[in-house]
């Protein structure tokens, strides 16, 4: 069975309607939550001070 063209591109548009209600830029509120998310992890120290590297024989 093959579908029409038309009922295809039904459903992209469906599917980019759907998609454009997620797709918004940020707000300043939002892009200043992230700075400040960022700005944190950045002063954690990233490895884990427990870490004990395997010896060699």
């Amino acid at each position: 069975m093959k579908k029409s063209v038309l009922s295809i591109s039904k459903k992209n548009l469906a599917y980019e309607r759907w998609l454009r209600k997620f797709i918004k830029a940020p707000s300043s509120k939002e892009l200043d939550e992230l700075d400040e998310m960022e700005k944190e992890a950045l002063k954690k120290p990233q490895n884990n001070p427990y870490y004990q590297p395997l010896q060699g024989a």
